[in-house]
């Protein structure tokens, strides 16, 4: 924490990291809810569907992915997704300088979060390691790895930032760096590429929310990875499933994917994923179908995307399966 803090006043780097952790005493941090109040990114507003239904309301905003590819680990599934918090914004019109992203999935041990600078404008990205609480911290349980329990009883904590993570398995840089798609060149960006409507990936009910999708009358499988949440989750006091990532009162069921696509695209981020290989919530026209889809480069879209992910200027999309569930971030 020393290291980070110096780095950070050296740099005059303006974050809440900086505000918040490299102070005297440095503040308590035990449990998800704790860590997200830290952030600035408290849940003050209403829980359950609608807390995310109206902008503004002292919530601020979140997305759950239940299919991708974790930093430590192959664990992110709809039982148990990475939840993404940020700063709300109000349209993908209306940037919000200082904004900060939170990422955190049961089960690897750590947070991660983004925070970006007014006065450089440009993102500092951070890695929050935490002790569990659990008897034998060596070998703990999975249950208490992945179960609620793990998400409070914090013992200790450090913070990295991506300086101290270069060439580690932790260092994703080919996640926040696209010079192909940048000015000027040399700013680092946050990469969307599961975004643009790519149903494979997000947790959301078309069924109760009906402004973020192609086709409006096709639920596709956003709908089903939430249910599997809630079947997995759900308790008679919490029926829309207990509190995950620091979410509270069943609001997971809230997720809104398009606030984080509004995030990214109104702080000039763009979005970069390729909408006329992948439709929205399955459906089979314009998927790519044993790899025939037509690139705009080359013969197939598979290999400019082959060729984009092995020069480090995209996330590699996962492949098509008929259940989302099982869908890895690989290429056949």
């Amino acid at each position: 924490m020393g290291n980070l803090c110096a780095q950070l006043a050296t740099r005059n780097v303006q974050s809440v990291v900086r505000d918040v952790f490299c102070t005297q005493p440095r503040p308590e941090v035990t449990s998800t809810q704790e860590l997200l109040e830290a952030l600035g990114l408290s849940f003050e507003g209403p829980g359950g569907k609608d807390a995310q239904l109206v902008w503004g309301n002292g919530n601020p905003s979140w997305s759950v992915l239940g299919v991708t590819s974790a930093l430590s680990r192959h664990t992110v599934n709809p039982v148990n997704p990475r939840v993404i918090v940020h700063t709300p914004i109000e349209s993908y019109l209306e940037p919000t300088p200082g904004f900060v992203i939170y990422g955190f999935s049961r089960g690897e041990g750590f947070a991660e979060f983004i925070t970006h600078d007014p006065v450089r404008d440009d993102l500092d990205f951070f890695v929050f390691k935490f002790t569990y609480s659990c008897a034998d911290p060596l070998n703990c349980t999975d249950e208490e790895i992945f179960g609620e329990q793990s998400e409070s009883g914090w013992l200790d904590y450090t913070i990295y930032n991506d300086e101290e993570l270069k060439n580690t398995h932790f260092d994703c840089r080919h996640c926040h760096q696209a010079p192909l798609r940048l000015k000027p060149l040399n700013r680092t960006s946050l990469n969307m590429f599961q975004l643009n409507s790519m149903w494979i990936h997000w947790m959301y009910d078309n069924r109760h929310f009906r402004d973020w999708t192609d086709n409006p009358t096709g639920f596709g499988p956003f709908h089903e990875s939430m249910q599997q949440y809630v079947r997995a989750h759900a308790t008679p006091l919490e029926p829309l499933g207990e509190t995950y990532a620091g979410v509270p009162d069943g609001a997971i069921y809230a997720s809104r994917p398009k606030s984080l696509e509004a995030l990214i695209e109104a702080n000039g981020y763009g979005n970069g994923f390729d909408s006329s290989a992948y439709v929205a919530n399955g459906s089979e026209i314009g998927l790519l179908q044993n790899g025939r889809a037509r690139g705009m480069f080359f013969g197939y879209v598979w290999e400019e995307l082959y060729e984009l992910s092995l020069h480090g200027l995209m996330i590699p999309p996962p492949v098509v399966a008929k259940n989302p569930s099982t869908t890895t971030s690989y290429w056949h």
